[in-house]
């Protein structure tokens, strides 16, 4: 935000800095700006700010990957992109041949800030490998990272110069200073470097699943979905009950369907099943949310069968809830695949199931981030499991993930999304006893 303020008394400066989206560039770049640009005299018009010098630092989005060719007119001495990864490669490099000046007191500075983790993490990885791959003959760990990256290498805040020929598809690292050759650098930061935030900070961040505190507490690039990364078996240790709750604000059970048969006998061992043997299940996954905003899995069933088969096990599971709570008391979910095909499969169903509460529901982001929120809420002891069978297998597969079979966290993910949803308006009030509740006990503190 900073930067560009080194420029802003030549009349002819031009700068633009990116949000992806609109809601983001207002929510961040207006507040942040303003602290900056005011004081300088700039007066935001629209979404310009404009000095009296004549100069403007445009804030912008680029939603679209499209929407890169809405800046092919202007050109610019200064570009910065907020949040890095959460853009495309195509709309980072676009910007580049926006880069250019006929003032040689203006320099040209193309500006990026990131958190790791965000959509487009692989491509920010690769553009600032020298500096985010670890140089084997410096680790003190011992562990590198050769069989992914075999260098060059940079010291962090090391200025270095690249090269690319013509009709070169990649380019290559050279000696500072060769001609033709343009030069980039990586600072490497954690919240350590950030003294404008508060104290609890850190420890909420504790609340989230391994790989999310990785990238953010300590600034991780090389941090990675991996067995264990999301769920452990600890995480669960002295979070059993005998029984499902009575103390619940909502109550679900989410299905992850799959048409397919089930295994032979000699493909039924608990170890093969674990080991990622055969087809997907059908998994019904029941769940609730606790009046302390815990949450429950309190059943889960699984099935491999024909599609025939499968809507019959749907209907007299849904049917076994009721028996237990009452009809109507467990919200049927029903996860809707793409497609007219998935639309068609949802009406079969949901007239299978007339007189149980229904919900069709169409997932959104990738398998990894929507168990994300979950994982986090399991590492500090918020789910718990009613002991049962089931318990083994579902522990098994939550300590793969995000390898092997996804089905059961698949569902865990979609209920727990979804129970916080549906029970928004109770969460409240009850949020809102808990808090008088702390303040009566310190004394109304």
């Amino acid at each position: 935000m900073a930067c560009p303020t080194r420029w802003v008394h030549f009349p002819q400066f031009r700068g633009v800095i990116l949000r992806r989206t609109i809601p983001e560039l207002r929510r961040h770049l207006l507040v942040k700006t303003r602290k900056f640009y005011a004081p300088l005299g700039g007066e935001l018009i629209g979404r310009e700010w404009r000095f009296p010098s004549g100069a403007i630092i445009e804030l912008a989005s680029m939603e679209r990957a499209a929407d890169r060719f809405k800046f092919d007119s202007p050109e610019y001495q200064f570009c910065g992109f907020d949040e890095l990864t959460s853009f495309e490669a195509i709309q980072y490099t676009h910007m580049i041949t926006r880069m250019r000046t006929t003032d040689d007191r203006i320099p040209i500075r193309l500006r990026a800030a990131s958190n790791p983790g965000g959509p487009g993490h692989d491509w920010v990885l690769k553009r600032f490998a020298p500096w985010l791959y670890t140089d084997p003959d410096e680790d003190p760990s011992g562990q590198s990272y050769t069989d992914e990256y075999d260098g060059p290498y940079a010291q962090p805040r090391e200025r270095a110069a690249f090269l690319r020929g013509e009709g070169d598809d990649h380019e290559r690292m050279v000696p500072t200073g060769t001609p033709g050759s343009t030069t980039r650098v990586f600072f490497p930061a954690t919240i350590d470097d950030n003294p404008s935030l508060d104290a609890g900070y850190v420890d909420r961040l504790k609340q989230v699943d391994l790989l999310t505190y990785q990238q953010k507490r300590h600034g991780n690039w090389m941090a990675k979905s991996a067995p264990g990364m999301f769920f452990r078996r600890d995480m669960f240790t002295g979070c059993y009950l005998d029984d499902s709750p009575k103390d619940i604000i909502a109550r679900l059970r989410y299905w992850d369907r799959a048409a397919t048969e089930k295994l032979t006998k000699a493909e039924q061992s608990d170890a093969q099943l674990v080991a990622d043997k055969g087809p997907d299940w059908t998994v019904g996954l029941r769940m609730s949310l606790r009046r302390d905003l815990t949450m429950v899995v309190e059943d889960v069933q699984r099935l491999r069968a024909n599609p025939g088969a499968v809507e019959a096990f749907i209907v007299a599971t849904a049917e076994l809830d009721a028996a237990e709570f009452g009809r109507g008391e467990v919200l049927q979910v029903l996860e809707q695949d793409p497609g007219s095909a998935g639309v068609y499969e949802i009406r079969a169903l949901v007239k299978a199931l007339r007189g149980h509460a229904v919900k069709a529901q169409r997932p959104t982001g990738d398998k990894v981030t929507r168990a994300k929120p979950v994982a986090g809420q399991a590492r500090v002891g918020n789910i718990y499991l009613v002991r049962a069978p089931w318990n083994g297998v579902f522990i098994a597969e939550a300590e793969r993930f995000p390898m092997g079979k996804k089905d059961q966290i698949d569902c865990l993910s979609g209920a727990s999304t979804l129970l916080m949803e549906v029970g928004k308006p109770k969460i409240q009030n009850q949020r809102r006893k808990l808090r008088s509740m702390r303040k009566a006990a310190m004394g109304g503190y």
